[in-house]
Parts: structure tokens; sequence; C-alpha cells
């Protein structure tokens, strides 16, 4: 069932942006030893892996010996990224592993406005040599409306518009501006929270068709799960194979299907709302 894994490979960040829910985990890494072994059972259920739950994967001190191993498994990579260190990687779009690149243009609110313009430079380089070589696809995220009223991420919103015709996709709210290129947003919500409503009716894709893993080793039923509140299981001393056999997981995944909610956290999240029908 599962067709996503999210990979934490380090839950450090450069940036402290309004929109993101900071972890109060141990700030690490991943070692790639770790990394390559969690990857190998994560390809027996699935290629598309996601470098991504919280923390900037650009700042790994292994990221591109990670990236090559992702090459050397066949893996279908997508990396989400703030963007602060893309230059630092100009062979990035060389590994053959890499599918799609997303860029969160909302941590231009986090930035000091006199960086914004080499910022947006960087992505936009980046983006136009991923239109050329044709085989990553990038996505430029504007997920919350409330952070396009900021100055520094209106400007890089009002810079596309001036450059790019936004050319309606298939996919709600995304717009074509160059070959494999997008811009996209996305309806707000609010991370899981004990001040959230309680709610014990309701669906989810978590553990169903996603899983994460954090960089501990944690493996948790989706990536808004920041702070390991669901631990499933951890890769250091389970198999993955074993954690997704286990009563906890498996309760959790048909309770998702009767649509009752058994975790108190998926409780409090209404971001799988959307899901409700």
């Amino acid at each position: 069932m599962i067709k996503r894994i999210y990979i934490e490979i380090t839950n450090i960040c450069d940036l402290n942006c309004p929109f993101c829910e900071k972890n109060h985990r141990t700030p690490e890494s991943m070692e790639s030893s770790f990394f390559h072994a969690i990857l190998n059972q994560a390809m027996q259920i699935t290629p598309h892996i996601y470098l991504h739950v919280q923390g900037e994967p650009l700042l790994h001190p292994q990221f591109e010996e990670i990236l090559s191993i992702c090459d050397s498994e066949h893996a279908k990579v997508h990396l989400v990224t703030n963007g602060s260190f893309l230059s630092r990687y100009p062979d990035l779009l060389k590994h053959s592993s890499l599918s799609g690149i997303a860029v969160s243009l909302q941590s231009a609110a986090a930035r000091p406005a006199d960086h914004i313009p080499d910022y947006y430079a960087a992505i936009l380089s980046m983006a136009r040599q991923a239109s050329e070589l044709g085989t990553v696809n990038v996505d430029l995220r504007f997920w919350r409306s409330e952070g396009i009223s900021d100055l520094n991420t209106g400007w890089c919103l009002a810079r596309l518009h001036e450059e790019f015709a936004f050319e309606e996709t298939a996919r709600k709210n995304s717009y074509a501006i160059m070959p494999r290129v997008y811009v996209s947003f996305a309806n707000d919500f609010t991370w899981p929270s004990a001040g959230n409503a309680d709610d014990t009716h309701g669906t989810c894709l978590g553990a169903r068709t996603q899983m994460a893993i954090l960089c501990d080793g944690t493996a948790v039923p989706c990536c808004l799960d920041a702070e390991g509140q669901i631990p499933l299981g951890n890769l250091r001393t389970e198999s993955l194979a074993d954690i997704l056999n286990a009563p906890r997981y498996r309760s959790m995944v048909r309770g998702f299907e009767q649509h009752h909610l058994i975790e108190p956290l998926c409780r409090k999240c209404t971001y799988r709302s959307r899901f409700d029908h």
C-alpha cells in the first residue's frame, strides 16, 4: 500500500521559518551507512524516497554521498529544500536518482531582505537547468496563503509573474512556468497540536500510502509527526517489515479504513480532514 517513504537525513535547519513547526528532538544527522541500510529496506516497498520531514537536507555533511547511494540503488528521490544551499551543489541535477526538487519559497520570510535577490537567482538558475535537462521536476512552493503577504515572499512571487506566464495544469493550484517547472499553492493547514479540537472520526493516507523515518531511526506514520509522537518502531533495532506487521501499525491502518482515529495525535490533526468524505 505504501507509495512513498520519507527519510529525514537531518533535523537541523539554518532557518526559523514562521510557518514551520519546530521539533524538540536532539539535533542530529543520519549516518550514510545507516541511511543505506534503511534505503535497502525501503526499496523493497517503494522506489519513491522523499528526503524530508524536518531539517534542511542539503545541510547534511554527507549529502553527496547519500545521493550517490540513491543512484546506486536506483531510487526515485524527491528532494524537499528551502533552497539556501543549492549553490553548494552545482552538479546536483546530474544524480540519476533525482526525480523531483521542491523548493519552499515561503522560507523567504525568514531571510534578510538584502539576501532575497541572490536567493531567488540561485533557485531560478537551478530551475532553468532542470528544465533544459528534462529529467527532474521542480516545484516552487507557496503553501501558506498568509505567507504571501510577507514582503520577501511576495517579492519572489511578483518576480515569477513578471518573468513567466502561469499556465494551469491538471493538478489543482499548480501552474507550469517552464517545461517540468511548476509553481504551486496549497490550502493552509495547522500542524497537529494539543490545542486542536479532538475528533475520533476520520481517515488519512498516513501509514496507508506513506510513512516517515526520522533521523534517529524512529518510524512514524507520516511527515507531520515531527516529534515522533507515534513511534511505530525503530530501524536501528527492528526491520521495516516487522514494523509494518506489528499490532500498532496494523491497528492504525484498520482504524483509518473504518474511519476511526486510533492515535491521539491523529485526533488532533486537521490536515487529515482533507481526506474526509
